[in-house]
């Protein structure tokens, strides 16, 4: 199915079960390869060539995208960077923005906007979730603004509004609750603290494997 200026301008006669909605949706030259897509609006999926089963709601909605399979973008620009990798999921606008890795769910405002890198498997929910991320894995964040600075941080917990919000490095932490290793920024030296309980251990810089467990337990304790 094909309808707007350009829509599917120059698809192959085999690609199969595509519907491209829109100005400029899917008008790169495809191969017979590219088969199952959905793109609506304004240059969504602009650049596909050899993509499957990749679907795009939203102006420039994985507008890069060439050869990435199974990704899923909602939102104007969501995943707009994303060219060759598979699995992604970005709803919000400028969901996963940058984002060149693979496996990573964004949702929120700026969710996982990031800046040029290749993070894989992060979860990241909430306006402004995992902002910052560039080359972070394994990462699972929840609340608006939490782990907002973590660009190269790994393997974290964060639930709750600005949790672990200014540490950009951090790795195996756990922050449970509103500004809970907030204000610190949690450094690598501090890897596998536990935080649980609002603003718990929320001045963090260093110190590994600190365990706090309260509203404002250890507030203070760098």
């Amino acid at each position: 199915t094909l309808f707007g200026y350009a829509a599917g301008l120059n698809i192959h006669a085999d690609a199969d079960y595509n519907t491209f909605i829109g100005e400029n949706v899917a008008d790169a030259t495809m191969t017979a390869a590219a088969d199952h897509n959905v793109g609506v609006g304004f240059n969504a999926l602009s650049a596909l060539t050899s993509g499957v089963q990749n679907n795009a709601l939203g102006s420039n909605s994985l507008v890069l995208n060439t050869s990435g399979n199974y990704n899923v973008a909602i939102g104007t620009d969501a995943l707009a960077n994303n060219s060759s990798t598979h699995n992604n999921v970005g709803v919000g606008r400028q969901a996963g923005y940058y984002t060149t890795g693979a496996d990573n769910t964004y949702v929120g405002y700026f969710a996982g906007k990031g800046a040029a890198g290749a993070e894989a498997n992060n979860v990241g929910v909430g306006a402004n979730a995992l902002l910052a991320i560039t080359t972070g894995s394994y990462n699972a964040i929840l609340g608006a603004g939490a782990g907002t600075a973590l660009t190269d941080g790994h393997n974290n917990i964060a639930i709750g509004n600005l949790a672990l919000s200014t540490s950009t490095s951090a790795g195996l932490c756990i922050a449970i609750g509103d500004d809970a290793m907030r204000s610190g920024n949690v450094t690598a030296a501090a890897d596998g603290s536990i935080a649980i309980g609002a603003s718990a251990l929320g001045a963090l810089t260093s110190g590994a494997g600190n365990t706090a467990v309260g509203y404002e337990s250890q507030a203070t304790a760098q």
